[in-house]
C-alpha cells in the first residue's frame, strides 16, 4: 500500500495526540449504492413478485426506482445483502 505525504502525516498526528483507537479503526472510503437507498422497496417486490432472473430483477429495479445498474452490479448487490447465493 502506498501512502501519501499527507497521509502520513495525519496519521503521524494522530499517533502523537495519543488517538490509538481512532487510529487503528480508519476505514476506507467506499462509497453507499444507491440501491441501498430502494432496498425496502426491492426486497418488498421481490418477496411479492416471481423473479427467476437477474434480466427480470433489472427490469423490476429500472421500473420501481429509475435507476439503470447492470445485472453484475444487481448481482453484486443481492451478494450483498445475501438474497442471492
Amino acid at each position: 500500500m502506498v501512502l501519501s505525504e499527507r497521509s502520513i502525516k495525519k496519521y503521524d498526528d494522530m499517533l502523537e495526540n495519543g488517538l490509538i483507537n481512532e487510529l487503528m479503526s480508519i476505514k476506507g472510503n467506499s462509497r453507499k449504492s444507491e440501491l441501498e437507498d430502494y432496498r425496502e422497496e426491492i426486497f418488498a417486490e421481490l418477496e411479492a413478485g416471481e423473479y427467476k432472473t437477474l434480466r427480470q430483477i433489472k427490469a423490476m429495479i429500472e421500473r420501481k426506482t429509475g435507476l439503470i445498474r447492470s445485472r453484475y452490479r444487481i448481482g453484486v448487490f443481492l451478494k450483498k445483502t445475501n438474497i442471492a447465493q
